[in-house]
């Protein structure tokens, strides 16, 4: 699990990220990201590809950078990077 609440696995203490902001499964070979917050969630990954998932579930693939409630460009202390080569 994935936000600024004292319980998440991976603490990040952005202006906009939720005490449970998200969630990383993995399964088949596959990592996925779940958001489960209100203000979403914006990917972009290393290619300059950018997507945004609120309240929904997709394949992390590559590498990049995840926003928590805000892109990371706009809230770099809301993000963190991510690498699945």
């Amino acid at each position: 699990t994935i936000g600024r609440g004292r319980n998440a696995n991976l603490i990040v203490n952005g202006n906009f990220t939720s005490r449970q902001h998200a969630e990383i499964t993995y399964r088949n070979g596959r990592f996925g990201l779940r958001d489960e917050s209100v203000n979403g969630i914006v990917i972009i990954d290393d290619n300059g590809n950018i997507k945004r998932l609120r309240r929904e579930e997709d394949v992390l693939s590559g590498s990049g950078m995840i926003g928590f409630g805000a892109s990371p460009i706009d809230d770099p202390d809301g993000a963190v990077r991510f690498d699945c080569t």
